[in-house]
């Protein structure tokens, strides 16, 4: 079998000692080492000068969006942080580093796994891939630093992260405890975001947005990652819309609809899909037992493919918006090799407020994994996907109920063609589901 593919810097001059000319050295009062040194020491003060520690918004790969990592260092290297991937008390003190790399580099060089979360090659809770978990670093690059402001950048990704300092009276339980509680009361899979004159269409998948812009008469799909934190929505980064450079959208209790904080006339507001169209936008998960009659003996074939070819088990699939497109993931692996996230796409049209047609288009991830799996036929997948429309000459067309249209639990698909095809998916994730 194949493989499967798995500050501004404070010193300029200090990127090569051996580059540094006398005449550049002159024009400093200090050596570059020296200055390496003092600017080391500075950043360490600064990172302990927050008596409640600092909110690291933490951003890996950005397709999955920022979550928030509290950090309370002391100069003597010690650091003590909570993760809100963790229970919302849980806290761990573990060791870091202050380097010299082509600029001042910070970094968490002992093993925490509230840290290394989102490090580690084998995320735990299953982002990305075997060899690429979540996607994140643990060695960061110092942009910019002041009492009020930390930036970083991931050493390995670029990804940029930002830290300010947690208000003296605020409790870290509390805290990570409301992030929670906002995520959960401003929960839509679809946004729109407006100034009265243009709107934007966003739709949810993890913590990132998917929506379109239309450049040079073509149509383009962007992403815009995003940290919940107990104040509301923040962006990765700056968005146009119109006239209007938006940001941040502030959380008000019980609302479906909120406002843009530096821009008052800009709101983001939730957005009630048909049961088809809230189908194609959302993730939803395959649990065996839910399945119809008739998809129960194809994914049986899955299920002892995956088994005696690979020697792998089945740790999650679902059918959506899980990265970019809308398709089939699944992740299949073994407690030696880890998983391998793999995507199969889906075309599909919609009819009015229930129907939907779809077929697997015959394109997958970049990675290859999941057309690897389609084309090995002891493999099951083919299989798997003949129920949801094995091609274009195989279409299938359901008709789509859901529980709430609000805040659904699950949506089931019903087959026009055939009465033993009736498919339950569920909002939340299903791990193992040939173990449900």
């Amino acid at each position: 079998m194949r493989k499967i593919i798995y500050f501004l810097a404070i010193i300029a001059a200090a990127v090569s000692y051996t580059s540094c000319t006398s005449e550049v050295d002159d024009a400093f009062d200090k050596q570059a080492s020296v200055r390496v040194e003092e600017g080391m020491k500075e950043f360490k003060k600064i990172l302990a000068s927050a008596p409640n520690g600092w909110v690291m918004h933490y951003y890996g790969n950005t397709n999955f969006g920022g979550y928030n990592l509290l950090c309370k260092f002391t100069e003597d290297n010690s650091v003590t942080v909570a993760n809100e991937f963790f229970d919302d008390d849980k806290t761990a003190t573990t060791h870091y580093k202050v380097e010299q790399s082509a600029g001042i580099v910070l970094s968490f060089d002992t093993y925490c796994e509230l840290i290394h979360f989102f490090s580690d090659p084998v995320n735990p809770q299953g982002f990305g891939s075997a060899g690429e978990g979540f996607g994140g670093d643990m060695e960061f690059r110092v942009l910019s630093m002041s009492n009020e402001k930390i930036m970083l950048q991931g050493k390995k990704t670029g990804a940029r992260i930002a830290m300010t300092p947690l208000a003296d009276n605020v409790k870290w339980a509390d805290y990570l405890k409301k992030v929670h509680e906002v995520e959960n009361d401003m929960y839509s899979m679809v946004y729109d975001i407006t100034d009265g004159e243009n709107t934007m269409r966003m739709r949810r998948s993890m913590r990132c947005f998917t929506y379109t812009v239309t450049e040079d008469d073509q149509t383009i799909k962007k992403q815009m990652p995003y940290t919940i934190t107990p104040d509301g929505i923040e962006f990765y980064e700056d968005l146009e819309l119109g006239e209007k450079t938006i940001n941040k959208f502030a959380y008000k209790a019980a609302s479906d609809s909120y406002t843009e904080a530096n821009n008052p006339g800009v709101t983001m507001s939730k957005v009630v899909l048909n049961p088809n169209d809230l189908f194609v936008s959302g993730v939803w998960y395959v649990k065996y037992s839910e399945l119809g009659k008739l998809a129960k003996t194809s994914w049986n074939s899955l299920r002892k493919g995956l088994d005696s070819t690979y020697g792998y088990k089945l740790i999650m699939a679902c059918f959506g918006v899980y990265s970019t497109d809308f398709g089939f993931y699944f992740a299949p692996g073994n407690d030696e090799e880890g998983y391998f996230l793999s995507e199969l796409k889906f075309n599909y049209t919609l009819e009015g407020e229930d129907k939907v047609t779809m077929w697997f288009s015959g394109e997958g991830d970049l990675l290859g994994n999941g057309i690897y799996f389609y084309n090995e036929e002891d493999s099951g997948v083919k299989k798997a996907l003949s129920p949801f429309g094995s091609d274009e000459n195989h279409k299938r067309t359901f008709t789509v109920t859901t529980d709430d249209l609000k805040r659904p639990t699950y949506v089931e698909l019903a087959d026009d063609s055939n009465s033993k095809n009736v498919i339950r998916l569920f909002a939340d994730e299903v791990r193992f589901p040939f173990d449900e």
